[in-house]
């Protein structure tokens, strides 16, 4: 239905030492967002689609001038249509 399909944390590039990752339940990451790909997760890794399931995710910065870090983390529920056919 292209509604939600993103995660987007793109204004993560105003912000020093960014740092926006996504983790599956073994702890690998699967996702490292950056300027490249503007902080931006579509679901995906390596441009494959993902199965459905929980994933985790760690967000990280800076606000400039400041030393202390900024830190977020949490888990998100990817329903992806591919692989369950039934959402």
């Amino acid at each position: 239905d292209n509604l939600n399909d993103t995660f987007d944390f793109s204004d993560l590039k105003t912000k020093q030492n960014s740092k926006f990752l996504i983790y599956d339940r073994y702890g690998r990451i699967i996702f490292t967002g950056d300027e490249s790909n503007n902080f931006i997760w579509n679901g995906k890794s390596n441009r494959r689609n993902l199965t459905g399931t929980s994933y985790w995710y760690l967000l990280e910065w800076q606000e400039p001038g400041e030393p202390s870090v900024v830190q977020y983390s949490g888990w998100l529920l990817l329903k992806n249509a591919d692989f369950n056919s039934n959402y």
